[in-house]
């Protein structure tokens, strides 16, 4: 019996795409990241924000400070094994990169009494070094580190209050002087490019990218008033996460884009 050849054995087998179907798809990818407007971000912000039921206002906006309040029950549940709330927030902030608030949650309490949990080996060794009493803020802010959204949300959690610093709290000069952070996960990426799947090919936003996304915030909570830019994010986070929500502008589309 002759068995026949199998086919990914075939000559060609594999090469699915001609060589200019790969470039026009590459193109397309780097067409589809191209920074909005600022106008059209701050627009989008606030058309969510607008959107938001009185619940998830509530929600996001002492989504920080109820963070906050988790890092402190630690620490004082834990206080002969981590220095501080603010250590904790290190902790939390440097296990949080893809994960649930609630799987992070989980693997921070499971860190600080085991000693070690179930992440990348990098980020375990970075919140055991923090639970030992390494200044998260020097650590998180490592030149040699470029997770971006990771600073931020630490920064967030640790103040939700920021610009206001807690009474009898020391900050370095860099810290204190420094403008206000702004979380950026996929949720707030999808919302500024009006685009549920732009994460596919924005994977690693540049330094640039994150300014200018931190800035677009920044702006929406000024002419909104009222509200800190990492407050609004959180509010708008609340509300991006669910597409049910009906958007209350006028001109927006009914609903919010499906995933």
């Amino acid at each position: 019996m002759v068995r026949k050849r199998p086919a990914w054995r075939t000559s060609g087998a594999g090469e699915h795409f001609s060589a200019e179907a790969l470039e026009r798809q590459r193109l397309h990818r780097q067409e589809r990241k191209i920074l909005p407007s600022a106008e059209h971000g701050i627009e989008r912000v606030i058309r969510v924000y607008r959107s938001s039921p009185d619940t998830d206002l509530v929600t996001g906006m002492q989504w920080y400070r109820a963070a906050h309040a988790f890092c402190d029950e630690l620490a004082d549940e834990y206080s002969s094994l981590v220095p501080s709330a603010y250590h904790v927030a290190g902790i939390v902030a440097a296990l949080s990169p893809q994960v649930s608030w609630t799987q992070n949650k989980r693997l921070s309490r499971e860190l600080i009494e085991m000693g070690s949990t179930t992440s990348r080996l990098e980020r375990v060794q970075t919140a055991r070094e923090i639970m030992q009493g390494d200044d998260p803020y020097i650590k998180l802010f490592d030149p040699k580190r470029q997770n971006r959204k990771v600073r931020s949300f630490f920064m967030n959690i640790a103040f939700p209050d920021w610009p206001k610093i807690p009474e009898g709290h020391q900050l370095p000069d860099d810290i204190a002087n420094i403008p206000p952070h702004v979380t950026l996960d996929r949720h707030a990426w999808s919302m500024l490019y009006w685009d549920r799947t732009i994460t596919d090919v924005l994977v690693a936003p540049t330094k640039e990218y994150y300014e200018w996304g931190r800035c677009v915030f920044v702006a929406a909570a000024d002419q909104l008033g009222g509200i800190l830019p990492h407050e609004l994010q959180a509010v708008t986070w609340v509300v991006w996460r669910n597409p049910n929500r009906r958007i209350l502008d006028p001109n927006a589309p009914e609903m919010f884009p499906e995933f």
